[in-house]
């Protein structure tokens, strides 16, 4: 069963798109984001497109109810 790709946006810098994705091609966040600035650095227009279209078409990844309750 294929995972489904998110937005995290607990873990985010911007949009949670490059957090999102990490977990499904198996590498850590930082090494997707810097794949994502040098990408943005060697073909800028498109790298903004896309992660234009991934920010306004992705779901934000669902939370555990009471995950961010305290607990007494």
């Amino acid at each position: 069963m294929r995972e489904r790709w998110y937005k995290d946006t607990s873990n985010k810098l911007l949009f949670g798109v490059c957090a999102g994705l990490a977990p499904i091609i198996g590498l850590d966040k930082a090494w997707v984001r810097l794949a994502a600035v040098v990408a943005l650095l060697l073909s800028p227009l498109t790298t903004a497109i896309l992660y234009g279209v991934a920010v306004w078409l992705l779901p934000a990844k669902p939370h555990l109810e009471g995950q961010w309750e305290r607990k007494p």
